[in-house]
């Protein structure tokens, strides 16, 4: 399932490649994600900006490497990214036995409060 790019900014479904301006969303081939993706602990300040996080999942469907900022992101923020690092690492996806691994992107959009 793919999301759309004028997709709403406040949607539930974490899925797809949305561009929407706050949220989750991720890019993972055909894996879906296990329940609902981990929000990221917004840190203190009066920061925001969206920060794309490169994944490796193994074939449980477990994040096993996750690194940011990656193309895309509109922060360098080390608050930002460090929190986007933390969440993607609790992120699980579904099983894809036929693979060892797969790389994908998980957005994080932090907006001010």
């Amino acid at each position: 399932m793919q999301g759309s790019e004028n997709g709403s900014p406040t949607s539930t479904n974490a899925m797809g490649q949305g561009k929407g301006s706050s949220g989750i969303s991720y890019s993972l081939g055909d894996r879906s994600a296990r329940g609902t993706l981990p929000q990221p602990q917004y840190p203190p300040g009066n920061i925001k900006g969206k920060v794309v996080v490169n994944i490796k999942v193994d074939r449980n469907g477990n994040v096993i490497s996750a690194t940011a900022p990656g193309k895309g992101s509109t922060t360098v923020n080390s608050a930002l990214v460090r929190a986007a690092i933390k969440a993607a690492y609790k992120a699980k996806f579904s099983k894809d036995l036929g693979s060892i691994e797969q790389i994908g992107t998980i957005t994080y959009h932090f907006k001010l409060h």
